[in-house]
């Protein structure tokens, strides 16, 4: 076995215990999770002595992939966790999707006994479930196709105006995503958030509040510093810049996340600050107390 298959043993091996650590022992055998991610990486046409596996790997949403290769072997704990993870968030997808209810009901009842039953090869439809993107992306667009097929069998039965099905709501689906991308990493990333704020000085903290809570020009900020406003511009720069890098880090070494869970992270900061823990609270939390009250904020820094 040459270095970059050892390597790639050694990630495959990492990406298994991680899943293990975060859904519990399924019951899925190391050998049974090799063997799926070795026919992935063949179907991406890649063999394990290429020098671009290991990374490939790294980047599947491995945990998800775990989750649906256990449900694809026909383990009951699986489909339990599935159950629990994501039942709710298909029944909420389909409704969102559909206006109607009646078509939502039978969509939503069906989908999930789908997934479960074989197609045509042999095997279970979720077993076409590859890692390349999160489990929750991949249901809505098993959903959505579903729909559409529904849509289309209707179309050819429609006799009147009002029979024509409605356009999904894009927008409710759109915040859906966004709450479900919050439950899977609200916390890591309020916690990534609050380490990297630790390390600012109160100046750089000091910074950020000023031109994002309390919403003051690069000309004012200079002027209170008696510097010019290309130096406020440059430094604003670098703080961000440091906080994106720090926030990095921790998703990545403390939380053990790969680079597609990572992406979903800065979708979360951009879109579910809301939500979750305001950034300028967090910010406002590492300065000193000088009396000054600060507000909480949903003001996006251009950290993500």
């Amino acid at each position: 076995m040459n270095s970059t298959t050892r390597a790639l043993h050694d990630v495959i091996a990492a990406a298994y215990g991680d899943a293990v650590a975060f859904h519990g022992d399924l019951g899925l055998l190391p050998a049974s999770w090799r063997a799926r991610i070795l026919t992935i990486l063949q179907k991406s046409r890649r063999t394990e002595e290429d020098d671009s596996a290991p990374g490939f790997v790294q980047r599947l949403h491995n945990r998800d992939l775990y989750l649906a290769t256990c449900c694809a072997e026909g383990l009951d704990g699986g489909w339990r966790r599935f159950e629990s993870l994501y039942q709710k968030y298909v029944q909420e997808l389909v409704r969102c999707l559909s206006r109607h209810a009646l078509q939502a009901l039978d969509v939503g009842e069906g989908l999930l006994v789908d997934l479960f039953l074989p197609d045509r090869s042999g095997h279970s439809r979720i077993a076409s479930y590859d890692g390349r993107s999160s489990l929750a992306t991949w249901l809505h667009v098993i959903v959505t196709h579903r729909l559409a097929n529904e849509r289309v069998r209707k179309w050819n039965t429609v006799e009147r105006p009002g029979d024509i099905p409605d356009v999904a709501d894009r927008k409710a689906v759109g915040e859906l995503e966004a709450d479900m991308r919050a439950a899977r990493y609200g916390r890591a990333v309020d916690e990534a958030l609050r380490q990297a704020f630790r390390r600012l000085s109160t100046r750089d903290s000091q910074l950020l509040i000023w031109r994002y809570q309390r919403g003051l020009l690069l000309e004012e900020i200079a002027r209170l510093l008696s510097v010019h406003p290309s130096t406020v511009c440059r430094q604003l720069e670098r703080v961000q810049e440091r906080v994106r890098n720090d926030v990095l880090h921790t998703l990545a070494e403390t939380f053990g996340l790969a680079d597609a869970a990572i992406e979903e992270c800065l979708l979360d900061m951009l879109e579910n600050r809301a939500g979750s823990v305001s950034v300028l609270r967090l910010i406002k939390d590492t300065l000193p107390h000088d009396g000054e009250r600060v507000k909480a904020s949903t003001s996006r820094l251009h950290i993500a």
